[in-house]
């Protein structure tokens, strides 16, 4: 009968810590890109006005493993920028906004379609939560299955 050893059988792990760190970092990556998005749009969105929702626009999406549809609403906003009539489709679904709400939007005066909301940052907290979470349990595994072998070679 053969027994393995520790480090052997730490080493059969790592494409799982591999796997793990690598999520967390795509994870962290994309939370990181939502959060510089949104504060440069805080920074560049100084205009404020007025928009005003004037459409719910369904969209669906087939599920190519399952074969399932999911179907998400995005509202359309309208709103006044430097004296011109500007409609843009929100990309957040699900959405707390109805047809005919109005609130205030802070919108970039050289590209008055891009629009920030204030309060409403959207999941980029998730992200880095997860990211930052996943990404230090990959690496701290990844490490220790590193020590281990290193160690098992003296």
């Amino acid at each position: 009968m053969t027994t393995t050893t520790l480090p052997a059988q730490a080493l059969n792990f790592l494409p799982i810590m591999g796997s793990i760190f690598l999520m967390g970092s795509i994870f962290l990556t994309v939370g990181l890109f939502a959060f510089i998005s949104i504060r440069h749009r805080k920074k560049v969105c100084t205009s404020k006005t007025t928009a005003k929702v004037i459409d719910i626009v369904k969209s669906r999406s087939r599920s190519r493993s399952h074969n399932m549809s999911r179907v998400r609403y995005y509202p359309v906003f309208s709103y006044d920028a430097n004296g011109e009539a500007i409609q843009v489709q929100h990309n957040v679904s699900p959405t707390p906004y109805k047809i005919g709400d109005n609130f205030e939007i802070l919108y970039n005066e050289e590209k008055p379609e891009q629009y920030y909301i204030e309060g409403k940052a959207g999941g980029s907290w998730l992200f880095n939560i997860v990211g930052v979470l996943f990404t230090l349990i990959g690496a701290t595994m990844l490490t220790v299955v590193t020590i281990i072998y290193i160690l098992s070679l003296y």
